[in-house]
């Protein structure tokens, strides 16, 4: 498996592992194990994460490095569509109170009375190092303009990319890419706390669902993109498909998947393509 992480490469100007060159793809799948081949929504993205909003629509966010010139200025992107095909770029996600935050690995929830909140690590906390690491929110109600939160969700050493699912029960799970793919609890969405142990080992970044019956599926990295199931609220995980989306025959490597459920049936995912290493 691979631990790929954008902050490994943040740093690196113009080489061809730096973000500068992801691309996200989008991808639909009837039964989340079978999927067609991806089609590009951004270039110069990374850490993508979907939602379909309970108006219908489909919103995708993800680091945005269209406009990034050194550290600290990435964006976060943000596109529209109404039937997970066809999609509108919307620009980048404005914030209000962000003072020295510096959002990154986006994942979005819609909250009870329709608004929408944005989670993100706070980049200027993390550094791409080794520390405790903070993780922040903000909330919209278009899904453009968002407000930042008080407090801080969850501070924990080395944490990167949070992936937030609300549980059959009401209870809340963040999901976390520490290397192995770790988690947190949390009643209410504002505070979490660390679970014990892993979810997955090496899983990298991971992007999480829950399906009506109450089973999570986590998909992460494997020899490609893998799936893992769960039927206990999404603590232990058994391995249910190793590539869903294999490692592309020009190398390279796909990763940081995120999931949303179609209306008609079948799934949404986008997910990041990073070109193989060159010389």
């Amino acid at each position: 498996m691979v631990n790929n992480n954008v902050h490994n490469g943040q740093n690196q100007g113009q080489g061809q592992n730096s973000p500068l060159n992801h691309k996200i793809y989008w991808t639909q799948s009837a039964d989340g194990l079978t999927w067609s081949q991806g089609a590009l929504l951004a270039e110069k993205a990374s850490v993508p994460d979907v939602i379909r909003t309970s108006k219908g629509e489909f919103r995708a966010y993800w680091v945005d490095f269209s406009s990034y010139t050194v550290q600290y200025t990435e964006k976060i992107g943000v596109a529209r569509s109404a039937d997970g095909s066809t999609w509108e770029l919307l620009g980048t996600v404005d914030f209000s109170g962000l003072g020295n935050r510096v959002p990154v690995d986006p994942d979005v929830v819609e909250l009870p009375d329709g608004s929408l909140r944005i989670y993100f690590l706070d980049f200027s906390t993390a550094g791409g190092q080794a520390g405790m690491h903070e993780i922040c929110s903000a909330v919209s109600t278009d899904g453009i303009h968002f407000t930042v939160e008080a407090g801080i969700r969850l501070s924990s050493a080395s944490i990167f990319d949070p992936d937030i699912i609300r549980l059959s029960g009401g209870t809340y799970r963040m999901y976390l890419n520490a290397g192995d793919v770790v988690s947190a609890s949390g009643s209410d969405g504002l505070i979490f706390t660390m679970d014990q142990g892993k979810r997955v080992e090496r899983g990298g970044i991971p992007g999480a669902i829950v399906l009506p019956d109450g089973r999570v599926w986590l998909y992460c990295s494997g020899n490609g993109i893998a799936l893992y199931e769960s039927s206990d609220n999404g603590t232990s995980f058994v391995l249910k498909k190793d590539s869903v989306i294999p490692t592309p025959l020009q190398g390279g490597i796909v990763a940081d998947p995120s999931v949303a459920a179609m209306p008609s049936g079948g799934y949404l995912m986008v997910y990041k393509y990073q070109p193989p290493s060159t010389k």
